[in-house]
């Protein structure tokens, strides 16, 4: 079961109208791959066999730097060594390759999600100014499965988004205000 399957385990199973403490049983023929009922009530569960959806949402890094060595997803290209092969320009002519980070502390402000330094890392579609952004080189780092054996068990165990970009090219909070609620700015303020 690993790490993360025994701290998950205490979410339990079973309806979500009822303790928690039975397993669910497997969902009933022919419910497997049929689409919810646009004419039900609202309201009405539509999926009965899912008891809880959580949503993770990290932030600060991408996914290369946390799970690009997970083998799962599209993570880093590994050489023929199984290191991985990305590199970066630093502006001054020289590549800066993937590392292995020293590491799990993460340096003050870095990687940088800021808008310009989004927008640099960007580069005109190319994503050739991770290193030159505010980020620095830090931007080409990764962890392990060793590094990081919850989050990599997690990542294992459950469906991936792997190919999630993020919804406004910019720091976290426009960002979780599009996972939340669909869109970047709060309500406008009632006219007083």
């Amino acid at each position: 079961m690993g790490a993360a399957g025994a701290a998950l385990a205490a979410c339990g199973g079973g309806s979500s109208t009822g303790s928690g403490s039975a397993p669910q049983s497997p969902a009933p023929p022919g419910r497997v791959g049929v689409p919810p009922n646009p004419k039900a009530r609202i309201g009405s569960d539509q999926l009965p066999e899912v008891d809880h959806i959580v949503v993770v949402m990290m932030e600060n890094h991408s996914f290369d730097n946390i799970l690009g060595t997970l083998g799962r997803g599209d993570g880093l290209a590994l050489g023929s060594a199984g290191i991985p092969k990305a590199t970066n320009p630093d502006g001054h002519g020289d590549l800066v390759r993937s590392f292995h980070m020293p590491t799990v502390c993460q340096l003050k402000s870095k990687p940088s999600q800021a808008w310009n330094a989004s927008h640099t890392q960007y580069s005109n579609g190319t994503n050739q100014g991770f290193v030159i952004s505010d980020s620095g080189p830090v931007a080409m780092g990764y962890w392990t499965d060793t590094d990081m054996p919850f989050t990599n068990g997690l990542a294992r165990t459950f469906p991936l988004a792997d190919r999630y970009f993020g919804s406004v090219l910019a720091q976290t909070y426009p960002n979780r205000r599009y996972l939340m609620a669909g869109k970047h700015s709060p309500p406008p303020q009632a006219a007083a």
